[in-house]
């Protein structure tokens, strides 16, 4: 779970802490200055999106909902600076930023929403409510018919900003938002040709009744109750048709959502089967280094044992012969107490040796293993990728990628030579 966002200053001191770990944003401001230039960026963010917000089809709803995703918010923290420049007012500006669920431009929401109003521009307030409603749940409340279209949006977004997915697959998400402003424009522009439409037949119709009454009172009456028909059943039909239109952005949404959550469950199974292949291949790199320290170690030590014994096993033979045996005659009897001072050094390098070539092959061995896991589990994945598994192929690939280690290779075996080395490294 995410720390919750805070702004922090110690007593009426800079520095201010702005901490905002669901945006992925953390600042500290030095002073007053850099809390009024960061609040002027934010203004400047909001006013460009609104900007973007003129041009878009519902143009009743677009500007109320960037303002309960932070466009009031900043526009309040930045006034309230501007008239306390202190650290605590600072601090409890910040705070009523954060609390508001405003986006921050320099969060991951902030550039995501940043891209997609240049990209896809009459998406812009919805895709904002809806990265504000993921951040605080609650600004949603009150909204009215703007809801029904914020849920799928923030879903898709929230798709769109965490996926490694295909290129194509980003392109089928920006096809179902064109898809569905297109819609919504559609929708509107019908109630706006139908409220057009009623305004100038009513004064049309009015007119002509009050020139008609002047003369003929009775003729009038009826004509009027005609007139409240005609309108009457006209209403009726554009109504109709409006509920129809709603019931197709209802149906059209819905599958998009579809759409959106199977995306999301390939991401999820995509990230689920990348992980085992990554940790054999980052275990088969572990045991090839330490067999690379253990054959290094191995050298090592194998040439300081034979510069030893070279440079002086002869001088240490021939000073302890003369030491011990001196002019006695049974010099070939004294000649093996001094062979002790090489046998006993020469034999603690051997056993030093064989410790470590044993570490060698095993790590060799080990690597080998878990390179060959890590090729089943890329195997399996590509086998997998685009048609399901039956379960006997299923528990054919389990039991290759889980079976046990041979017990050879950790038995106690001497050390190897060429060829075993190479035939374990392929």
């Amino acid at each position: 779970m995410a720390k919750p966002s805070s702004a922090e200053a110690k007593g009426d001191q800079f520095p201010v802490t702005l901490s905002a770990p669901a945006q992925g944003f953390r600042r500290s401001f030095k002073n007053a200055q850099e809390v009024h230039n960061f609040l002027s960026e934010e203004v400047r963010f909001w006013s460009d999106l609104a900007s973007r917000a003129d041009g878009v089809a519902f143009q009743s709803a677009g500007k109320p909902l960037l303002n309960v995703s932070g466009q009031q918010a900043a526009h309040r923290a930045f006034d309230s600076t501007n008239q306390q420049p202190s650290a605590a007012n600072a601090a409890a500006a910040l705070r009523e930023l954060l609390d508001s669920g405003s986006i921050l431009s320099a969060g991951k929401q902030g550039k995501l929403l940043a891209k997609l109003s240049e990209d896809v521009p009459p998406s812009t307030p919805y895709v904002a409510v809806g990265l504000a409603a993921e951040l605080q749940p609650a600004i949603v409340q009150g909204i009215g018919q703007a809801r029904i279209y914020t849920t799928d949006f923030a879903a898709a977004m929230a798709g769109l900003s965490a996926a490694k997915g295909s290129g194509a697959e980003r392109h089928q998400l920006d096809s179902l938002l064109a898809e569905v402003s297109g819609l919504k424009s559609e929708l509107e522009h019908a109630k706006l040709d139908f409220n057009e439409w009623r305004s100038s037949e009513e004064a049309r119709w009015s007119n002509a009744v009050a020139e008609f009454a002047a003369s003929h009172a009775k003729t009038t009456e009826t004509t009027s109750d005609g007139i409240g028909a005609f309108l009457h059943k006209a209403a009726e039909k554009v109504d109709a048709a409006v509920r129809t239109s709603e019931q197709r952005v209802s149906e059209f949404l819905r599958t998009s959502t579809e759409e959106t959550e199977k995306f999301k469950k390939q991401v999820r199974q995509n990230v689920v089967n990348e992980v085992p292949t990554t940790f054999w291949n980052a275990k088969a790199e572990g045991h090839r280094n330490v067999a690379a320290g253990a054959a290094l170690a191995f050298l090592l030590v194998a040439g300081i044992g034979v510069y030893i014994l070279s440079t002086q096993g002869v001088p240490l033979v021939a000073s302890a012969f003369h030491t011990i045996g001196g002019d006695q005659s049974e010099s070939a009897l004294l000649a093996l107490v001094p062979l002790a001072f090489i046998t006993i050094p020469a034999l603690a390098f051997a056993w030093v040796l064989r410790h470590i070539s044993r570490v060698l092959v095993q790590n060799l061995s080990l690597g080998a293993d878990a390179r060959l896991r890590g090729t089943i589990t890329s195997t399996f994945r590509a086998l997998a990728a685009d048609r399901p598994m039956s379960e006997a192929e299923l528990a054919i690939a389990l039991q290759a990628l889980f079976r046990p280690l041979e017990a050879k290779d950790h038995a106690e075996i001497s050390p190897p030579n060429l060829a075993d080395l190479l035939k374990l490294d392929k």
